[in-house]
């Protein structure tokens, strides 16, 4: 097949404004497109999650030591957060504990270290203890004794049981399930790392795949299979030939990243030669469930006007099913490489680039928004 002209960047970028994150809802029915083994197939989609079990596995042990405002005392998980300084004691306030200088307090001020209640002399030189609690099998919460025992072991954040706060996340992050995760726009959400986006849920961070490495950074030659290497991040790949995958190649498409690039390739060899699926997914109980993001984008190369369509279909309407249709349709315009771009109000489950009237295509640096259920 002869070439098509140089390659031109044409950058075609059809946006709406996202008034807000919408729910994906619903059972679809069975795809009759193969993907790979790894992963569940779609389920009900849920406005929440309602379990962090992946985000956890993450964290050592079952106890997870929190230090969130805290410059001393215990972590939780039998540890310290910090020793104080001679002629300072470690006392606890507004489920903070902070090191305190003796020498000058509020008279009359209650605090708590540890077990004992303290307070500060009427001279307002230094604490002195008045009580400890642990004789009355109770514990010491702001400078009183209580029959409730604050629950804050393995937490960065959210309630005591007790009426109080187990601490409180920094800037630019927020307390789900009892754990400061950062927001889903951080410029440091990173790919397979949770966030919380901007209406308060659970999600993956979005980013950039350029197939010139893994998730953990390493170098990836050509002729690598990819259709699982990023399901962690929230990213599957296949395609609707069962003698085909998906593979790094070292076509350089005119992209940001310039390196390698992604196409099919068959098993006798040939590259680029059927429609590839991409999947937005999140990892849950070893395996994967339906998700959606609502901005995807992708450079397409080796390709001319028309020559290749990029559908977008929605969560619970997977290409493959008998009926199921592309909310969205984007075509590239001229030869070269070409820009698509969809941000989009209703939610992205499934992207598929097709061979419209070109089966000489690759595509390079697949970018995508916040994915979550």
């Amino acid at each position: 097949m002869t070439r098509p002209p140089p390659r031109v960047v044409i950058r075609w970028c059809l946006a709406y404004l996202v008034l807000f994150a919408v729910a994906c809802g619903g059972s679809p029915p069975e795809p009759s497109i193969q993907f790979p083994d790894a992963f569940i197939e779609p389920g009900d989609a849920g406005d929440d999650i309602t379990s962090v079990d992946s985000v956890q596995a993450d964290m050592d042990g079952g106890c997870v030591p929190s230090c969130v405002d805290k410059d001393c005392g215990d972590d939780g998980c039998g540890g310290s957060c910090g020793d104080c300084d001679d002629g300072s004691i470690c006392l606890e306030k507004g489920g903070s504990s902070i090191c305190v200088e003796q020498g000058g307090c509020p008279p009359g001020e209650r605090l708590c270290q540890d077990t004992k209640v303290l307070v500060c002399n009427r001279a307002g030189i230094e604490y002195v203890v008045i009580q400890d609690c642990a004789a009355l099998d109770q514990a010491c919460v702001d400078g009183e004794c209580t029959g409730c025992v604050p629950e804050c072991a393995g937490k960065d954040c959210g309630d005591d049981s007790c009426g109080g706060f187990c601490g409180s996340c920094g800037p630019s992050m927020a307390c789900h399930e009892d754990h400061c995760l950062m927001s889903c726009d951080h410029p440091q959400c990173s790919l397979s790392e949770w966030c919380i986006d901007t209406v308060g849920h659970l999600a993956l961070c979005g980013g950039v795949i350029n197939f010139d490495t893994d998730l953990e950074g390493q170098e990836l030659g050509v002729d690598v299979p990819v259709e699982n290497m990023y399901g962690i991040a929230g990213i599957l790949f296949s395609t609707d030939d069962e003698n085909s995958t998906v593979k790094t190649n070292s076509y350089e498409v005119h992209s940001v990243s310039m390196e390698n690039s992604c196409a099919s390739h068959d098993k006798w060899g040939q590259h680029w030669l059927d429609d590839v699926i991409v999947r937005f997914v999140v990892p849950q109980d070893g395996g994967f469930v339906q998700a959606a993001t609502h901005n995807v984008s992708l450079y397409i190369a080796e390709t001319w006007e028309g020559g290749i369509r990029v559908d977008f279909f929605s969560p619970e309407n997977p290409p493959g099913v008998p009926g199921a249709a592309p909310f969205y349709q984007a075509w590239t315009e001229q030869s070269g490489t070409a820009f698509i771009q969809h941000i989009s109000p209703t939610p992205i489950g499934y992207l598929v680039i097709r061979t419209e009237s070109d089966q000489n295509f690759t595509f390079d640096d697949l970018g995508f928004g916040p994915i979550r259920l």
